[in-house]
């Protein structure tokens, strides 16, 4: 992808980020210093040493392991010290926002009071180096023990990065090439009429005459993230145009408009959710987001799973507010919904319908499917978005830097998985001191690669 492209794609994410956080006579400035001061430290709750007190700190299970190594990891950036030396501010200023966010929410649907809130907040950071953050989105208020098993997504990609080459990494987000990896395996993906670029089509996917067809089209850009950039274009059969936000467009101008952007853009048909779901996501298409590990032995599993619903938008996303529940993986059944402030719903706000029990359509078909596509990437770890339509499955994307529900232990289930992966990958990278050893693995590389060009 041309790096003008990347550059193109950052500078929208910056500009919305920067739409968010600037209000104010002050607020370039408070911008500013967010960005420079706070913003590189703030999602690292975790203080980046081990102190002897803490319960991970001697232990031999895969839990503290984990823990340890990711010290270690964190420790390897150069930047530790300064994070040490902001970490007692920051974690102070983090328990007062916080708390005074949630603690009267907690206090009438969980019946835990202010006091015990900071308690539970001071033990955590003093024994498991869990956040006040932490503290909320993982719903630790609900727990007595087990506060281990849990962490935040953003934990997750820190310690994915140790186990997911960049060349990997970039070759499984690419969504165009994600797409015609599909189309050859025989997956299932939208149908996709038209890729476009600055002004050029992209090729395979060059629009065909009388493309897009009569229907519901989704505009949206191959490499942002959190439904950035996405465009649903309704339409309108009586003026055979299409709609989106009271302005209309023909056939010849919604593709000049996919043409014409400055970063590379997918025009697809639009789906439309399954009847078994379409009362709990009644605006938005349902996506489930399925995480899939391959073992080092190949054996690839399904470990992790949510379910994302609409509230009023066109997207389903998490971090904008929607409604987010856990998949029990044995039976495809919904658990309690949860929403970004930590409210949680048995049922939709919106229709009143049932969340919790909702048995999802297709479900031992998309655990496999997801398995069989796993099979054609050699990455440990992916997160597959699936939607479910009345004539089935149908893949969205893959994921590298997969998200997680907090409320779910994903250490739990995680721990083990990424310590195989981190020994399998320092050994793949680690140096090889033997030389004879380096000259025969050069002469094997070179031995296959003249292979592939014959």
């Amino acid at each position: 992808m041309p790096m003008h492209d990347e550059k193109e794609a950052r500078k929208i994410v910056q500009e919305s980020k920067k739409k968010k956080y600037v209000r104010g006579p002050l607020s370039h400035l408070n911008y500013a210093l967010w960005s420079v001061l706070y913003r590189p430290y703030a999602y690292d709750e975790s203080l980046p040493i081990l102190l002897p007190w803490f319960k991970y700190h001697n232990g031999n299970d895969d839990i503290s392991r984990l823990n340890r190594a990711y010290i270690k990891q964190r420790q390897a950036d150069g930047t530790w010290i300064l994070r040490l030396g902001l970490w007692p501010f920051l974690t102070m200023l983090r328990m007062l926002r916080e708390t005074r966010r949630h603690w009267a929410m907690v206090s009438r649907e969980y019946g835990v009071s202010l006091g015990r809130q900071i308690l539970d907040q001071i033990k955590l950071i003093l024994f498991y180096n869990l956040g006040p953050i932490s503290y909320y989105e993982c719903h630790l208020f609900k727990l007595k023990a087990g506060y281990e098993q849990h962490c935040r997504e953003t934990k997750i990609f820190q310690l994915l990065d140790h186990v997911r080459p960049i060349s990997k990494r970039q070759s499984l987000d690419d969504k165009v090439a994600f797409i015609k990896t599909c189309l050859e395996s025989g997956f299932p993906v939208p149908q996709t009429f038209a890729v476009g670029l600055a002004g050029q089509w992209i090729s395979p996917f060059i629009p065909k005459t009388g493309f897009p067809p009569p229907v519901d089209t989704v505009l949206k850009p191959a490499n942002l993230a959190l439904g950035y950039g996405f465009e649903l274009w309704e339409y309108r059969k009586e003026h055979d145009q299409w709609e989106r936000e009271g302005d209309m467009l023909t056939r010849e101008e919604l593709l000049e408009r996919c043409k014409s952007k400055k970063i590379l853009y997918i025009m697809q048909e639009r789906l439309i959710n399954h009847s078994a779901i379409e009362m709990i996501s009644p605006t938005a298409l349902a996506t489930a987001r399925l995480v899939t590990y391959k073992q080092s032995d190949e054996k690839i599993h399904v470990f992790h799973g949510f379910f994302r619903m609409g509230l009023g938008k066109t997207i389903t996303n998490t971090s904008q507010g929607e409604l987010s529940s856990l998949i029990d993986l044995s039976t495809g059944s919904l658990l309690i919904a949860r929403r970004a402030e930590n409210a949680e719903f048995d049922h939709h706000p919106d229709t009143g319908a049932r969340i919790t029990g909702l048995r999802l359509p297709f479900w031992e078909e998309v655990c496999q499917l997801a398995i069989d596509a796993h099979k054609k990437y050699s990455i440990a770890f992916i997160g597959w978005d699936v939607v479910f339509t009345p004539d089935g499955p149908y893949f969205l994307e893959a994921n590298s830097g997969w998200g997680i529900d907090e409320r779910f232990p994903i250490l739990k289930f995680f721990s083990a998985y990424f310590l195989e992966a981190l020994e399998k990958e320092e050994a793949e990278t680690k140096p090889l001191r033997d030389p004879m050893e380096q000259s025969l693995r050069k002469l094997a590389w070179l031995s296959t690669h003249l292979a592939k060009k014959e």
